[in-house]
């Protein structure tokens, strides 16, 4: 092996060990009750974030968009070890029978150095039906 080939090998196992070593908030959970709400019930959404990483994640910013909101509402969560989950709970009353989509992002503001950025989001679909 050339050492040029040999660094790039050495850079990629040394990033790799350092990213197994860090925090990882996921969304675990994203629901709604009750379960088929119509326009007269309030409607409480759930995520849960959990940190799947190996170490203690700093507190960061959790983003929760009900249906078509343009910005999420933000919401602080707390430092979490590892193996640890927050809940953040929102009410809604939906005032249109329609098909919804919600979003959360945990780490919106990636305050946290995370070994996977790419799982910090989960999406629910759900319909709010007349009555």
């Amino acid at each position: 092996m050339n050492a040029r080939k040999w660094v790039t090998v050495a850079l990629v196992a040394a990033s790799s060990v350092v990213l197994a070593g860090c925090a990882d908030l996921t969304i675990v959970s994203l629901t709604h009750s009750p379960q088929n709400p119509t326009i007269k019930d309030k409607i409480t959404f759930a995520a849960e974030v959990k940190n799947i990483g190996a170490k203690r994640a700093g507190p960061s910013t959790l983003g929760f968009k009900v249906g078509g909101e343009t910005f999420p509402v933000e919401y602080q969560v707390p430092a979490l070890n590892p193996g640890e989950t927050y809940t953040v709970r929102r009410d809604e009353n939906l005032s249109v029978a329609q098909n919804y989509r919600n979003t959360v992002t945990a780490d919106l503001k990636h305050q946290v150095p995370e070994s996977n950025e790419r799982n910090n989001q989960k999406t629910e679909d759900y319909t709010v039906r007349p009555r």
